[in-house]
């Protein structure tokens, strides 16, 4: 996927409401490229707020990723509400109960492809996979993590209540928080060798 040129950025599967990115597309043309033109200093999170995918035990997408415009989750809104305080699950993290969020993304992947959901090691988002493909390591900062719904924004950890919310016996299937600014390691063989 490397060797994509950068209009495979824009490959959205548009199904009705549904919106759809393959991360190795997505990596290929957008971090791999600005790697290669040493265009920034950071990676790139300007399309990874928001977006959700499942990966197994060795780092491989289960599926497309789902981003900002996947409205599927709206069916689970009100099964969050009834499994939690409301306004205590807002003052936590600071994110109200929508499709948006994680506690309905995670429910309705449950109720509708379970067996995805049983084979994902681990949940992230295009970033997240950008990174440990760069790095080897699970690592999330500080703003992505509070766009999934699940952080508590006080105390920088992953939130309790939320993640009982979203079906999630503990953080396990989650990365480690780290702060937007924190080197989170080098560039690896592969990587290297992906990006010339």
């Amino acid at each position: 996927p490397a060797a994509l040129d950068a209009s495979v950025l824009a490959n959205y599967l548009e199904l009705g409401r549904l919106y759809e990115q393959h991360a190795d597309y997505v990596l290929a043309a957008g971090v791999y490229q600005k790697v290669l033109n040493l265009a920034t200093e950071h990676l790139p999170d300007d399309a990874a707020v928001h977006t959700m995918l499942p990966v197994d035990r060795t780092g491989r997408p289960l599926c497309e990723a789902t981003t900002w415009g996947d409205t599927r989750a709206r069916s689970e809104e009100e099964a969050v509400r009834a499994a939690v305080e409301v306004r205590s699950l807002y003052e936590t993290t600071g994110s109200p109960v929508r499709w948006l969020y994680w506690p309905a993304r995670m429910r309705w992947w449950a109720a509708n492809f379970p067996g995805i959901v049983s084979q994902a090691a681990r949940w992230v988002s295009i970033k997240e996979f950008a990174v440990q493909r760069l790095t080897g390591r699970w690592a999330v900062d500080v703003g992505i993590a509070s766009a999934t719904g699940l952080l508590d924004v006080r105390r920088g950890e992953w939130a309790s209540a939320a993640l009982q919310a979203a079906g999630l016996d503990g953080a396990e299937k989650l990365s480690a928080i780290v702060e937007g600014d924190e080197v989170v390691g080098t560039v690896g063989a592969a990587a290297s060798r992906a990006t010339g």
